[in-house]
């Protein structure tokens, strides 16, 4: 626990920084290459799933939670959405109704008693 934010790489962020690199690079192909060893990981080491932590210098060991939802989450995510684009960066052609509102609306907000 002394090192557990002094070091390791947090697997989650690697679904935004490939997202991020694709939207500014615009090459799916090299954007998707940052996922493919999570590929590799997800079928040897926690068998459908991603762990929390890795060590920051290679051999890049895996640490902490061995299954951790949001890194599995976020490689996902950003995966669909690169391979799902058609090469162009941007809007993956997800229906626009299963994104989350900028802003919910208000909903039974109740006036300050004076």
């Amino acid at each position: 626990d002394a090192v557990y934010h002094q070091g390791p790489a947090w697997a989650w962020l690697l679904g935004p920084f490939a997202l991020a690199h694709f939207r500014v690079q615009g090459d799916p192909a090299a954007a998707l290459a940052f996922l493919e060893p999570m590929a590799h990981h997800l079928a040897d080491y926690g068998v459908g799933s991603i762990a929390e932590i890795f060590d920051g210098e290679s051999p890049f060991t895996p640490r902490g939670c061995i299954a951790q939802a949001w890194s599995v989450a976020e490689t996902l995510r950003a995966w669909m959405e690169i391979a799902g684009s058609g090469g162009e960066p941007g809007p993956s052609g997800r229906e626009t109704s299963e994104r989350v509102p900028r802003r919910a609306p208000a909903r039974g907000r109740r006036k300050a008693r004076a």
